[in-house]
């Protein structure tokens, strides 16, 4: 897996925490002290998501940065991934 399917593994992962705990993108973006574009590129995994911003966005979330990387590996295992393209 390369490093943009990480980002966009990290940005499923993101997403779908947010909207199950019933937060809008613009209350992420608040909580953040960023904008709702910002989450919304997070969330696209068109931008990568900062060591020390994972922790502040663990902490929105209600759980551990470290959680939520397991959660990505997990999307990132082979049975998880599309078959490429012949």
């Amino acid at each position: 897996m390369n490093s943009d399917s990480y980002d966009i593994a990290m940005g499923v992962v993101l997403s779908a925490r947010r909207r199950r705990m019933g937060l809008a993108k613009a209350d992420m973006a608040l909580a953040l002290r960023s904008t709702e574009q910002q989450v919304a590129r997070y969330e696209a995994g068109t931008n990568k998501v900062s060591v020390s911003r994972l922790f502040e966005i663990a902490d929105i979330l209600g759980t551990e940065a470290s959680t939520l990387v397991m959660e990505v590996e997990a999307l990132s295992m082979p049975q998880y991934q599309l078959p490429r393209a012949k």
